[in-house]
């Protein structure tokens, strides 16, 4: 009868313990999946359509991205960047694509402190390159004005799901961020549809009341488009300056996107989602 006592005890026990594992397992199962993606997973970049348009005079151009000496089949070189005829007003995605490929990246939560400079949740730098691959996009662009000098904004940026996604996969729009940075620029600027920072990983890692401060506060304001307030503006000369251009001199402009981690839209529900994603170059002012 004792060793009946025992026995049923220790089966208890083990009950129990099995029981507070599988308790552990769900809770960590739900802190894993709310934000920063479930370890292993993560969302390819699938049928992403960019598109850049320039107006008032503005003209644009990939950059050399794949190092292979050539734009367009013609030598990348500076008589090639001063020559307006080989600039457009709009760059298709087919266009980014021929010096830079992103079809193979996949995109994964990072995060930035200045929009430049961007690391994975383990604070490790991610990379764009697609060979690796890549876990966002980075790649540039030159801009040039004709005849005048000029300020230059960023104008209707616009991120838009694919009609194939679900409504689940529809949050990955708030996620979204992207700067554009210009090496004549010393502010640095972050652009996206909301400014959510406020997530707390697994319940552990809480962002730090500072950093999410300055994260915010790197959203600059541009011109047009349908976002949260404060980050879009109708007046010109309220919009945040991404370039100086002096006329006839063209000028490099970096442009990186990717899914901000500490959005608390990224999440599952985002991976696999494919989305649009377009934006523009605008005259803010002309310098006289």
């Amino acid at each position: 009868m004792m060793e009946r006592r025992e026995s049923m005890s220790t089966f208890k026990k083990k009950i129990l313990l099995a029981g507070m594992v599988a308790i552990f397992a769900f809770v960590a199962t739900i802190g894993a999946t709310y934000a920063w993606f479930t370890v292993g997973q993560s969302s390819t970049i699938g049928t992403i359509d960019f598109t850049i348009q320039t107006s008032t005079s503005l003209m644009i151009v990939m950059d050399d991205v794949d190092g292979d000496g050539f734009v367009n089949g013609e030598t990348f070189d500076a008589a090639f960047l001063a020559d307006a005829t080989n600039y457009v007003t709009l760059l298709t995605t087919t266009m980014i694509q021929s010096e830079y490929d992103y079809t193979d990246i996949i995109m994964t939560p990072v995060t930035t402190a200045d929009g430049l400079a961007i690391v994975r949740e383990d604070d490790n730098p991610a990379s764009s390159d697609p060979a690796t691959p890549g876990e966002y996009l980075e790649f540039s662009v030159w801009i040039l004005s004709q005849d005048k000098d000029v300020t230059v904004s960023l104008m209707d940026l616009s991120v838009v799901s694919n009609e194939a996604n679900t409504p689940e996969q529809d949050v990955i729009v708030q996620a979204i961020r992207l700067s554009a940075k210009s090496t004549d620029n010393a502010d640095d600027y972050i652009f996206g549809i909301d400014k959510d920072y406020d997530y707390v990983y697994d319940n552990l890692d809480v962002i730090l009341e500072a950093t999410e401060t300055s994260l915010i506060g790197l959203h600059g304001t541009f011109y047009g488009g349908s976002v949260v307030a404060a980050e879009q503006t109708n007046v010109l000369l309220n919009t945040s300056t991404v370039v100086s251009l002096v006329a006839n001199v063209a000028e490099k402009v970096t442009i990186r996107v990717w899914i901000e981690g500490w959005d608390a839209d990224c999440n599952n529900n985002a991976l696999n989602a494919d989305f649009a994603i377009s934006f523009g170059f605008i005259v803010k002012e002309v310098i006289e």
